[in-house]
């Protein structure tokens, strides 16, 4: 943690109570834990000193690329877009006249946030985990160094097995 002196004096037992104040709580589960601590460091160190952050990057790119051919291809107006090593997966509840792979996420934020429409969130992402893959309850995920075309492969046609699924169940068109 870094932050203002004055401010982070109330986190520590002794300096709190040496200068009468009240120590406040900053519970997590990894304060204070020197194994954490190592761990983080020998982490940094190694993002520091190689080259994981552009192939996480590359994959995101790669990735993103090949989850919108499989819905092109599918016949499906979603989009999955991101940045850098992240991917987010737009399931286009109002209908709007969307072309995966050409998709401007920044002119849905509007609607992202709104959530208005059907959200079917939770089908698609149990259809990718019943297929292998992993994504949050919002349909993104973190994309790590390891990640190759293995995983690459795993997850297209993860989504296109979801996407066939979902359409033979009349959740989708």
């Amino acid at each position: 943690m870094v932050g203002r002196k004055d401010i982070l004096d109330w986190l520590d037992f002794k300096v709190a109570k040496a200068a009468g104040l009240e120590k406040i709580a900053h519970n997590g589960t990894f304060n204070a834990n020197p194994l954490s601590a190592a761990a983080g460091i020998a982490t940094l160190e190694i993002v520091g000193s190689t080259d994981a952050c552009a192939r996480a990057n590359a994959f995101g790119d790669a990735v993103r690329a090949r989850m919108n051919e499989v819905l092109a291809e599918e016949g499906v107006a979603w989009a999955v877009h991101g940045t850098y090593s992240s991917l987010h997966i737009y399931t286009n509840p109002e209908g709007a006249d969307i072309v995966p792979g050409r998709f401007d996420a920044a002119a849905f934020i509007p609607r992202m946030l709104n959530k208005r429409g059907v959200d079917i969130s939770g089908p698609v992402r149990m259809g990718l985990l019943v297929n292998g893959v992993d994504v949050n309850s919002a349909l993104s995920g973190w994309i790590s160094a390891t990640h190759g075309e293995e995983e690459l492969a795993a997850t297209a046609d993860a989504l296109r097995t979801t996407v066939r699924a979902l359409r033979r169940e009349g959740v989708i068109e």
